[in-house]
């Protein structure tokens, strides 16, 4: 998690000791993301409208930019609230000193949890630098090889395809080397900004339901107190360690809801024109490679929120569980009405949502990939038609 918290510092979505440039740095991503990828996108797909395959293409790579823009935007939105969210984690995933009760079991599942953030971190990162200079930097050095082996221009092209207001990039070949150039990195620039805020994302919606199953554990261990006072004591930081639970999952539903309800829209979108054009297309390797590290990327964002959706569902409902596994029939009335509240507190299943329109899980997620195949299936007959 350090590693994310410093590259987010460095794009000034998290506070740093140079925290009076973070405007600078966020301001940066906005007015590239909209001048030099955005509104050109949407000029070419207005002016050609009769290109079908084109803008399709088009429309889908503009769909992903605006779902990293979404997502940094509600970043900075809420970056208070994280960081005090961030700060909860922090201190509840802590182990504590002196405690000599469970600490086994609870200092395991802290290993492990750390271990899986920081293999998602290096596996997901490492993947999607390479797919980043893949897709953004192999089609223009082709095209340079071309023109250096043959001394003939190529197609041309651009990272996504574009129409600047102010000239026209394709009318020599050393402008639509300076404008890949600079397409290129501005892509790298807001796509690695878009992947650590995932990343940060996933490995937070990750400690929130290990803090549950801890919170579980530690309800499992109770019948270790003998003494009702030490019993009283420990359940109460317990319960504590619950509520911060309960807190960051509402503070991460509030601030995913409108990514995760553009996700599901575009999702759908996405994979129905992705398949279109792949289908269309088979004479198009450059393309065909394209829309199918689009389709493999727009699957598995669904995927990813989806499944941490469930775990989230099924880590807090397992603190219910937890309680009722344990002898607090054999307690005293005072501490049976306590424990009885804290169960009922727990049955309440937490969810992750779009918005509240629906909620985030594997159900969800194979119903988005019923939707996608049936929709495809209408479009393709319209589009052969």
């Amino acid at each position: 998690m350090k590693i994310l918290i410093k590259i987010l510092q460095f794009y000034g979505y998290w506070t740093s000791e140079n925290d009076g440039n973070h405007f600078t740095s966020t301001q940066q991503i906005y007015a590239v993301a909209t001048s030099w990828v955005i509104l050109p996108a949407l000029f070419f797909c207005y002016n050609h409208m009769s290109h079908v395959r084109l803008v399709m293409k088009t429309s889908i790579e503009l769909m992903v930019i605006v779902k990293y823009v979404i997502h940094m935007a509600s970043l900075y939105g809420y970056r208070s609230k994280l960081e005090l969210t961030h700060r909860e984690l922090e201190a509840a995933l802590k182990p504590i000193s002196g405690d000599e009760v469970q600490e086994a079991e609870v200092h395991d599942f802290r290993r492990r949890l750390h271990r899986v953030t920081d293999l998602i971190i290096k596996w997901y990162f490492n993947v999607e630098c390479v797919v980043i200079v893949v897709y953004c930097f192999i089609p223009p050095t082709i095209v340079i090889v071309q023109y250096a082996a043959t001394g003939v221009v190529p197609p041309l092209s651009n990272l996504i395809e574009s129409d600047y207001v102010l000239f026209d990039y394709k009318s020599k070949f050393e402008i639509w080397l300076l404008v890949a150039f600079v397409t290129g990195l501005a892509g790298v620039y807001i796509l690695i900004a878009g992947i650590i805020s995932d990343l940060f994302s996933w490995c937070q919606l990750i400690r929130i339901a290990g803090l549950f199953r801890i919170v579980a554990a530690k309800f499992r261990n109770l019948d270790k107190f003998q003494k009702e006072s030490e019993l009283r004591k420990e359940l109460i930081k317990v319960v504590n360690l619950q509520e911060i639970a309960y807190r960051s999952a509402r503070q991460f539903d509030e601030f995913l809801g409108k990514l995760q309800l553009y996700l599901y829209g575009a999702c759908i979108c996405t994979l129905c024109m992705t398949m279109i054009v792949m289908a269309t297309a088979s004479e198009d390797c450059e393309l065909l490679y394209k829309m199918f590290l689009i389709l493999w990327f727009m699957v598995f964002q669904i995927f990813a929120y989806s499944m941490l959706g469930t775990e989230i569902m099924s880590a807090s409902f397992s603190a219910a569980e937890a309680i009722y596994e344990i002898r607090w029939y054999e307690r005293s009335v005072e501490n049976r009405k306590l424990i009885l509240q804290v169960l009922m507190r727990s049955q309440e299943v937490v969810t992750m949502s779009a918005e509240k329109f629906v909620c985030v899980n594997r159900e969800t997620f194979g119903a988005v990939l019923r939707s996608t195949f049936s929709y495809y299936t209408v479009l393709r007959r319209l589009y052969d038609a």
